[in-house]
């Protein structure tokens, strides 16, 4: 859960992710959760910042949610799922308005993959 109000601390905070991500050995890594961010939100208020910010996040990763929809009460996408690169063969997003919490604001993004290793698939 990134931070919601100082987007100079949410750009801190994607640093570290994708640190983190860039230290892990494993194929499969993938970053997601609630990153009160919505790209396309930010682009047209031209918050730069945030724009930024997740340029920054799609420099390494694929963003597998793109085209779920949006999770903040239907209007905003602010929860993500990030694949690192080079992403698995496939998967597919949606988003569970089934799932929201009673008095939550969010809907959970579900994101399956399928992932290969040495072997075949996972």
């Amino acid at each position: 859960h990134l931070d919601v109000r100082q987007v100079e601390r949410k750009r801190s905070q994607v640093e570290g992710l994708i640190a983190l991500s860039a230290d892990r050995p494993e194929t499969l890594v993938l970053l997601g959760g609630d990153f009160n961010l919505d790209p396309e939100w930010a682009a047209r208020l031209r918050m730069r910042t945030e724009v930024e910010t997740f340029e920054r996040l799609c420099e390494r990763h694929v963003e597998a949610a793109r085209g779920a929809g949006p999770t903040l009460l239907g209007l905003l996408r602010v929860n993500h799922f990030f694949l690192r690169r080079p992403p698995p063969p496939s998967w597919r997003a949606r988003v569970a308005g089934d799932r929201r919490l009673p008095r939550g604001d969010h809907a959970p993004v579900v994101l399956d993959v399928t992932a290969r290793d040495a072997a075949g698939p996972l």
